[in-house]
């Protein structure tokens, strides 16, 4: 979004994403209750001037995500104060976006847990108790929330690089194809050999993208995705070499697509094209098939085996 400032003031133009206009709104909203509170005398000097800071901090931060973690300091310290009716409404915005929690969160914070939370606000019964527990679910949620907003810049940035690539290879490879026909390149020359080794990764490197934006991914993973992602391509592009030398020796022949009617004729380039960028795209089939599957442990009862494995002693209860 786009502001524009009043023509007094100076033309001055700046763009706040939805996020920056969401938090300041929050914290706007915040800010106008603990003014309430502070009037009404409901609330300790120091609590106040506790969330204030935090409010100060967030507008004065630069980072977007310490600005949220100074305005989720803000909101905690908030809830302990909040009035029935604002609890209520601050539960209801949590279960609203506790679609975030996952792993143990999610185990803790379940559907049943947050309705009891709602159903005791509801009743009057938001003792100190049921306060630290909505402070503790909405630390929870913002916690998620950071860690989720982080594995998607992670995904993106890795996805980012891999089409950077793939986009480099595509532009060669279409440089490649000129050069070569305006220079009439034989088929048998290595160049043809080099251009199916760049369809070869082009396809792994495009397999691989769309698996990796399915993936969830965490900090530790980018270095490693990243020589994955370099990895696979160039496995496919190996692949596609193998291809055409398997072409080329004739272990499998397919007589349509020689240059002519000729059984000595070489293989049509197209030919080696198409099979090159087809065995980039099914590198991730072949290199499943070199992974090493988990064994799995069958659940027993717990026992001692004799050397000669015939015997079996079990352990006394």
């Amino acid at each position: 979004m786009e502001l524009t400032m009043s023509p007094a003031l100076g033309v001055r133009r700046f763009k706040l994403s939805y996020e920056q206009l969401n938090l300041s709104s929050k914290s706007q909203f915040l800010r106008d209750k603990i003014k309430l509170i502070r009037q009404a005398g409901k609330a300790s000097p120091e609590a106040v001037h506790q969330i204030e800071t935090h409010l100060n901090a967030a507008s004065q931060e630069r980072d977007p995500i310490g600005q949220w973690n100074s305005y989720e300091l803000a909101y905690e310290g908030y809830i302990p104060l909040a009035e029935q009716e604002d609890l209520l409404g601050l539960i209801l915005d949590l279960r609203s976006r506790a679609e975030v929690l996952e792993g143990p969160d999610q185990q803790v914070w379940s559907g049943p847990k947050l309705a009891q939370m709602e159903q005791g606000v509801r009743l009057g019964h938001a003792d100190s108790n049921l306060r630290v527990e909505i402070a503790s679910l909405a630390r929870a949620i913002h916690e998620c929330g950071v860690r989720k907003r982080h594995d998607i810049e992670i995904r993106s940035l890795l996805i980012r690089r891999a089409l950077y690539l793939a986009a480099f290879l595509c532009v060669l490879v279409i440089c490649s194809l000129l050069a070569v026909a305006i220079r009439k390149v034989p088929s048998d020359s290595p160049w043809q050999l080099m251009i199916t080794a760049a369809f070869g990764g082009i396809g792994a490197l495009v397999v691989a993208t769309t698996r990796l934006r399915q993936r969830h991914l965490v900090g530790n993973d980018v270095q490693a995705d990243q020589a994955s992602l370099l990895f696979r391509g160039a496995f496919g592009a190996l692949l596609a070499v193998v291809v055409a030398l398997i072409l080329q020796l004739r272990i499998i022949d397919f007589p349509l697509f020689h240059l002519d009617h000729s059984e000595r004729s070489p293989l049509s380039p197209a030919a080696f094209y198409v099979f090159g960028l087809a065995s980039g795209l099914a590198e991730e089939a072949i290199f499943n098939l070199f992974e090493t599957r988990k064994p799995k442990v069958a659940d027993r009862s717990v026992y001692l085996e004799s050397p000669s494995g015939t015997t079996h002693y079990h352990l006394p209860a």
